[in-house]
């Protein structure tokens, strides 16, 4: 359950402004369905965060103690630089024609792939065998922030 909860904290305060949010709210007022965006996108966000949690919990099979904790140092220190840039712009993939729904699940799953959010669920995952968890605790950091 700890996991849950650290990966939660962790994640919320590492996605404030990111760009998969941005991403979204720009996809709904263009597509002014925004329903049917935020659907696609906690697909996403969801999709990612259970990557993220099984390749920890493969990582951790692999190697022992001292490393995972270097990795859980290295993935924090790194989350906390990257809040300091500002994100670059977001392209509004306006030539994809696969509709909304598509457009917005595949356009958010691709800029939150590799974000800082999967790195910290990653880390987490590594250290504690309840990886079910950290994927809950990863999804709902990050999709709390679209309320």
């Amino acid at each position: 359950m700890d996991s849950l909860l650290i990966t939660f904290l962790s994640v919320l305060l590492a996605e404030c402004g990111n760009r998969p949010q941005l991403l979204a709210a720009r996809l709904a007022s263009r597509f002014q369905g925004s329903r049917i965006i935020w659907l696609a996108a906690f697909l996403a966000l969801s999709a990612n965060a259970l990557i993220a949690a099984y390749a920890g919990s493969f990582v951790a099979e692999m190697i022992s103690e001292d490393p995972v904790q270097l990795f859980i140092a290295i993935a924090y220190l790194f989350a906390a630089i990257s809040m300091v840039w500002r994100p670059r712009s977001i392209n509004l993939l306006e030539n994809w024609k696969v509709g909304p729904f598509w457009t917005s699940s595949l356009g958010v799953f691709i800029v939150q792939f590799g974000d800082r959010a999967q790195f910290l669920t990653l880390a987490q995952a590594a250290r504690t065998p309840a990886w079910g968890f950290t994927a809950l605790g990863g999804f709902l950091g990050s999709a709390i922030i679209f309320f």
